[in-house]
């Protein structure tokens, strides 16, 4: 070193070194060193090493020439910067030569500095001619897996070459160049497109295009995505002013809804995605509302409901009154069932129940009115029962000659106890009114028919026709010979003689009441339990009539 401002301070191994002398104010700005002819016969693929060392401010270049006897070639130019100091480390150069195998060359070095004055003093230490390293391509290292998900995963390496691939694969696949999903990756590489819940294996090859050359498959690298989260297709709806609207519950964005409207018959009225919708909807029925929902993994869920649209709901009924018993009609409009109360304990249904009150009475009536949309109204009324009376009469022929006949009719005691007034029609186109009338005929005769229409204080009315004929045989002198009449329950007819007796309802049936004979006269004995009412009683073939009260 001849400068302090230039070169290095000494060998790379603290030895000695070639550097070019005496270029410091020589007034040229190049300097060269040539090497002696040099055979590469003995070398496979020969290669140039040598060390430089370029401290200096005005030193410009160090270019390196080749000559194999055609004339000098340039191989390498170094240019100053990795030296800022005399103490600086030397830089290595290997450059490999298989052009100029089995061959002798020589090599030239250039020295050049900016300006002719200043010194420069370029270096070179360990100048050789050697056998070139085999190439190689690093594999890479340190793979690893992070960052799983359903359907991703981060790989992250240590590339070895200059360039990496990736293979991925089910488990025990062979990576090859049809199985390589990327190349010229770089750490971290992200993986997209898997499966969920599914083990994957992953290969890892660098290239090295400089050589020629490729690393080996490194791996596998194995990892498992997550399962697939379930999904639920449970939603809510609500119809307002003729529409349906529909909500998922617990939206996500990588979920897919997809709603169908069905009608009653199964056709399909509307259909609509997203995980809220609205659908207008016509008419009034029962609707068949589903909901299918996937997610991105492929999990799937579905749900279903039956959806009821209505019309407005209308209510009231009608009554008619047939003495206790009562047909209802129902007036309600848009319902599909009727609910009653009859005011008396009992429940009914359906659109027109008849309904038998056990007695007379003012009963309130509640109809509730219901449709399939869970809507209903209620509708009451007030209503009066009357039992029908029961009319009944006989007659007896007072007297009967030129002034006429006169008939005295009874209705009492022979009409049931609650009828309280009563019309006669007397068959002559007369009428009167009144419980016992006594009717003149101004032709004697029993061919008149003769009409009883009894009614009771709450309007019930009972009618009933009958002719002379039928009640002729109730002369006086043949009713006064049966006592006592009217009987009460519990005590005994004595009959004008002593046959036997037959007893019957007025409608014909044949009773069994007890008997006896006591002074030549049959006794009959009106059971306890006799229900109140007329009957009649035979004696030798004369008929009189009883009233039990």
């Amino acid at each position: 070193m001849q400068s302090p401002f230039s070169g290095p301070n000494q060998g790379i191994n603290g030895g000695k070194y070639m550097f070019t002398s005496g270029f410091g104010n020589t007034g040229v700005n190049q300097a060269t060193l040539t090497s002696p002819w040099i055979n590469t016969t003995p070398l496979n693929v020969p290669m140039l090493r040598f060390s430089s060392h370029m401290y200096g401010g005005v030193i410009d270049r160090l270019q390196v020439f080749i000559d194999s006897g055609a004339g000098w070639q340039s191989i390498l130019i170094v240019l100053p910067g990795n030296q800022p100091a005399a103490t600086s480390a030397w830089t290595l150069h290997e450059i490999q030569l298989p052009n100029y195998a089995d061959k002798t060359v020589r090599f030239r070095f250039r020295g050049e500095k900016t300006t002719v004055a200043g010194y420069a003093e370029i270096g070179l230490d360990e100048f050789a001619v050697v056998e070139a390293p085999l190439p190689s391509c690093a594999a890479p290292s340190n793979l690893s897996a992070s960052g799983v998900t359903v359907n991703t995963a981060q790989i992250a390496f240590t590339p070895g070459g200059a360039s990496t691939r990736i293979a991925r694969g089910p488990v025990g696949f062979v990576p090859n160049a049809a199985t390589t999903l990327a190349t010229g990756i770089t750490s971290p590489y992200v993986l997209t497109g898997l499966n969920a819940n599914t083990t994957y294996h992953v290969y890892l090859k660098d290239t090295c295009s400089s050589v020629g050359l490729a690393s080996s498959w490194v791996g596998p690298l194995a990892f498992t995505t997550q399962p697939c989260p379930p999904v639920s297709a449970s939603f809510t709806y609500n119809v307002v002013s003729g529409n349906l609207i529909m909500n998922a519950q617990n939206i996500s964005a990588t979920s897919n809804y997809t709603w169908t409207l069905l009608n009653s018959s199964g056709a399909t009225v509307a259909t609509r995605t997203g995980g809220s919708s609205t659908i207008p909807v016509s008419g009034t029925g029962s609707f068949t509302l589903s909901l299918i929902v996937t997610n991105f993994c492929g999990s799937s869920d579905t749900s279903q409901v039956t959806v009821n649209i209505c019309a407005p709901l209308g209510g009231g009924f009608s009554h008619t009154v047939n003495g206790n018993t009562v047909s209802f009609t129902s007036l309600a409009v848009n319902s599909s069932g009727q609910l009653w109360d009859f005011g008396d304990g009992n429940q009914g249904s359906g659109p027109a129940p008849v309904h038998t009150y056990a007695g007379t009475g003012s009963y309130t009536v509640v109809m509730r009115s219901f449709n399939i949309c869970g809507d209903t109204i209620t509708s009451s009324q007030v209503v009066v029962t009357c039992t029908k009376p029961a009319a009944e009469w006989t007659a007896q022929i007072l007297s009967s000659g030129g002034a006429g006949m006169r008939v005295q009719f009874n209705a009492t005691p022979w009409s049931s106890a609650d009828a309280v007034n009563f019309q006669w029609l007397f068959g002559d186109g007369t009428n009167g009114s009144g419980a016992n009338p006594i009717k003149t005929y101004g032709v004697p005769g029993l061919f008149y028919t003769v009409t009883l229409i009894a009614s009771n204080s709450c309007g019930g009315k009972d009618t009933l026709t009958k002719s002379l004929q039928t009640v002729g045989l109730d002369e006086p002198a043949a009713v006064a010979a049966w006592y006592p009449n009217p009987a009460q329950p519990g005590q005994w007819i004595t009959s004008p003689g002593d046959a036997p007796v037959s007893v019957a309802t007025l409608t014909g049936q044949i009773l069994h009441w007890a008997q006896r004979s006591e002074a030549g006269q049959t006794l009959v004995c009106v059971p306890e339990n006799c229900p109140a009412g007329v009957y009649v009683l035979w004696q030798e073939g004369v008929a009189v009539r009883i009233a039990v009260p």
